[in-house]
């Protein structure tokens, strides 16, 4: 029979643990909160057209507590370059959600790669962070338009003009000509 020399230290230990018995330890009350979706509106916005970024922000069912929404913000991915701020948004309940608005130009077309930044408060005053990542295709300004024409029975023509590009038309002007050879 062969014997492992155990530390005295170890021993003490031990003896110490079993002796006190089993102690609960308390769990600290937790907020399960999410950026439960992000939306842009238009979804193919132009170089200075003004987006719409909403925001969902939830506080799961499961929470333990309430909790105050300090900030929300968006980022150039990376950067502190930020588009937009708002404070203390308002609080959720455990199984709410709140949505927020946000405005948003960019300058340039292209693929903008975007965070949105959120900061909860529980309510012992613990701060807490979420991002959630966002892509926009940001759509080089095109204009096309369809112009139809039709003659009815008093001498007259209706014209309908149809955008079909992604830019707002504005002070249209039409002008109307003959084609000069004298035929009605």
């Amino acid at each position: 029979m062969s014997r492992f020399p155990v530390p005295k230290a170890l021993l003490v230990c031990a003896l110490l643990v079993t002796s006190l018995g089993l102690t609960a330890i308390p769990v600290a009350a937790q907020a399960n909160v999410q950026i439960s979706s992000v939306s842009i509106s238009p979804d193919e916005p132009t170089p200075g057209e003004r987006v719409t970024v909403e925001t969902t922000v939830q506080n799961l069912a499961s929470s333990d507590e309430t909790v105050d929404i300090t900030s929300m913000y968006i980022r150039t991915s990376g950067t502190t370059d930020e588009y937009g701020r708002v404070g203390d948004v308002g609080s959720i309940a455990p199984g709410g959600s709140v949505t927020v608005p946000m405005s948003v130009r960019f300058d340039e077309a292209g693929e903008q790669r975007l965070t949105v930044h959120v900061t909860v408060q529980n309510e012992r005053g613990n701060y807490r962070s979420y991002e959630y990542p966002v892509f926009v295709t940001v759509e080089e300004p095109s204009v096309r338009a369809d112009l139809s024409a039709t003659p009815n029975e008093s001498d007259t023509t209706a014209v309908g003009l149809t955008n079909l590009g992604n830019v707002e038309f504005a002070d249209v002007e039409l002008t109307a000509s003959d084609d000069g050879d004298g035929t009605d």
